[in-house]
């Protein structure tokens, strides 16, 4: 179970506690009543019910989290456009995208200049995604699309491109993103 669906469970369990214990003093206030047996105020008897009720609430709404987006840089997209090779690859692509959508916290995951690029896999082709991710705005920026043209070199030498700072992510997002 995820850490913020527990915090929803939490809170439903603290509301209806809340709710429960609530409406079990008004009828004790009632009851008390009728017998004629006098009881604390109803005020006092209902405030921890208030608060359960409150922090049952809180801890609902709280654990809302705005989704995930993700946006393409126009750079990848005009790579994409033009290279045949990633073209034929784009499925896989695709399927990494989806991997790093999953958690981009933990994903696995090689650090080049600025960017994280996803982790070479066997079977993958030699694809590799090059990407940052904004925990502010739950946004996941793909910079761009990469596969390796011989041992340790990728596509138009990026990797020593952005290991010597030549490329950056201002220079993306200066050419801009469009959603996924």
């Amino acid at each position: 179970m995820k850490k913020k669906e527990g915090y929803r469970i939490l809170g439903l369990i603290l509301f209806l506690l809340g709710l429960f214990f609530l409406l079990n003093s008004k009828v004790d206030i009632i009851t008390s009543a009728v017998v004629g047996i006098p009881l604390a105020s109803s005020t006092l008897s209902s405030i921890p019910s208030i608060l359960f009720i409150i922090i049952g609430i809180i801890l609902m709404t709280s654990s809302e989290t705005k989704d995930l987006e993700i946006v393409v840089s126009k750079i990848a997209q005009k790579r994409l456009k033009k290279d045949k090779k990633i073209q034929s690859d784009y499925e896989r692509y695709i399927d990494e995208i989806i991997m790093i959508r999953a958690d981009p916290k933990s994903r696995p995951q090689e650090r080049i200049g600025e960017f994280q690029v996803s982790p070479r896999g066997r079977g993958k082709g030699g694809i590799r995604v090059a990407w940052h991710y904004d925990k502010e705005s739950n946004k996941l920026y793909i910079d761009d699309f990469l596969y390796h043209v011989k041992e340790n070199k990728y596509v138009d030498n990026w990797t020593e491109k952005a290991t010597k700072k030549k490329i950056r992510i201002k220079d993306y997002e200066m050419e801009g993103y469009d959603k996924f």
